[in-house]
Formats: structure tokens, sequence, C-alpha cells
């Protein structure tokens, strides 16, 4: 009888550790889920655009800066669900503005839906 209340006992601190593990702050934040993501592309060729952006999200009082991979696509922001101002900068291009970009909850352990944004940029002096 001692025997199978010591497995039960063993058997519940496997499962709150398993809990912890599986749904703790370090294992969450090392997936890398971003918050948002804006492919980059000239808007009169549809192509990637000649200069590198770079990107601002801004939320409340908090601010990142995205940066962009080979292919042009900025990632990043915090990885928790709130409402972002997204706002691309590249030189020789219009600054690209995007608010209000609401990002989701998903699942356990705060993860979030990736809002995938196409910022369109326009060369400097062009509409």
């Amino acid at each position: 009888m001692a025997g199978k209340q010591r497995i039960r006992g063993l058997v519940g601190v496997w499962l709150l550790g398993l809990f912890t593990v599986s749904c703790g702050e370090i294992v969450c934040t090392t997936e890398g889920i971003p918050a948002i993501a804006v492919r980059v592309e000239d808007l009169a060729t549809g192509e990637q655009i000649a200069s590198t952006p770079i990107g601002i999200v801004t939320w409340g009082e908090g601010q990142d800066t995205l940066y962009a991979s080979r292919n042009h696509v900025l990632q990043g922001g915090p990885i928790h669900a709130d409402t972002y101002d997204v706002e691309v900068r590249a030189e020789g291009y219009q600054v690209w503005k995007r608010e209000n970009v609401v990002v989701r909850e998903s699942g356990r352990c705060s993860k979030v839906e990736t809002v995938v944004l196409t910022a369109r940029m326009a060369t400097a002096g062009r509409s």
C-alpha cells in the first residue's frame, strides 16, 4: 500500500514537472515566435527593394526594432498579444506604416499568432 502511494506521489511530481517545463517562461521565449512579420517589396515591381529595410514596432510605451533577413522579411516584436504600430523605413523609399495591428494569443504559454504584413514601398518622391 505504501509503495502505491509513493508511486502516485512520484507520478504527480513528474506531471507537475512536465507541465512546468512545457509551459515555463524559458521554453516559450526560446521558441522565437515573432509577433510581426513584414515582407518588404517595391511598389512598382513587386520585387525586393534596392536598399535594406528596417522596421520599428511600437506598443504602449514599448518599442522594438525589426531587422531584415536576406529576403527582406522583417520579423520580431515582443512575444505577447497586443496592439502594435508598425513602420518600415529604407533609403530611397517613403516610410510605410500600419497602425493598430492586433496580435492574438494562440495556445498555451502565451504563444502568439504571427501577423504577416506586406509593405509595398514607394520610391521617394513618388506616391
